[in-house]
């Protein structure tokens, strides 16, 4: 299908076909594609609308779904610290050995306190 449009001497002409001459266009004709822009506008824009609303839910549905990924990732790290600790405390229950003991104490402080860490940093982000 062709479809031309030009302005010759202030007015708008169109043609349908490469071999014919450019055609005025009506009063008529002009009135009805200026409801038809319109109409168009207004649907666009009632599309757009709906579009920027589904993407804003869109976006709220990721956050809480990341959201609740990071906190799945940090349970899984606690759950894995809670495992080392209790592995330190069996080889520390087991252990005669004074200095090693003392050694095994020290890390089973040091993953306390970076559960405690993750625990704090997981109250933080939730508030």
């Amino acid at each position: 299908m062709f479809y031309e449009e030009t302005m010759i001497d202030g007015v708008m002409h169109y043609r349908t076909s490469p071999d014919e001459k450019f055609i005025p266009y009506t009063m008529e004709l002009l009135s009805a594609r200026y409801e038809m822009n319109r109409y168009d506008h207004a649907t666009a824009s009632a599309v757009r609308s709906e579009l920027e609303e589904q993407l804003s839910l869109a976006k709220a549905a990721l956050r809480g779904a990341l959201k609740a990924v990071c906190a799945r990732q940090e349970q899984v790290a606690i759950d894995a610290m809670r495992d080392v600790r209790e592995m330190v405390r069996q080889w520390h229950a087991n252990t005669i050995n004074e200095g090693i003991r003392k050694d095994q104490a020290q890390i089973l402080a040091n993953i306390d306190s970076m559960i405690k860490a993750e625990r704090a940093k997981r109250r933080e982000g939730g508030a």
